[in-house]
């Protein structure tokens, strides 16, 4: 039996989580950028924390606000994310074995 190529297409949410080390939790500057209500744009550790958000939270670049944080002395790593993007990552995984093409359309 003749499988059918599979092709699919998916259109969605994209994300670009930035991992930042070294971050101490602890410290004052930190602090300076913890949120202080739900939805005020600061950081909530373990949660998302939109850049745009963040830098209206405290009316500084995201460049200046990473440069406070890890005292200019980082390491980055970037990760995809998102609901769009990574169950779509998921099925084209769970379906390597078969004929087919994924096509991703993402938006900001």
């Amino acid at each position: 039996m003749r499988m059918k190529k599979i092709s699919v297409a998916g259109i969605g949410c994209h994300l670009i989580d930035r991992i930042l080390n070294p971050v101490d939790f602890n410290s004052e500057v930190f602090k300076n950028y913890k949120s202080m209500k739900p939805g005020d744009g600061g950081i909530v550790p373990g949660h998302l924390v939109f850049a745009d958000d963040l830098v209206k939270f405290r009316g500084k670049s995201l460049n200046e606000i990473i440069n406070e944080i890890t005292s200019e002395k980082t390491t980055e790593e970037i990760s995809i994310g998102g609901p769009g993007i990574v169950s779509f990552i998921h099925a084209a995984q769970m379906s390597c074995h078969l004929k087919s093409e994924y096509s991703f359309y993402g938006f900001k």
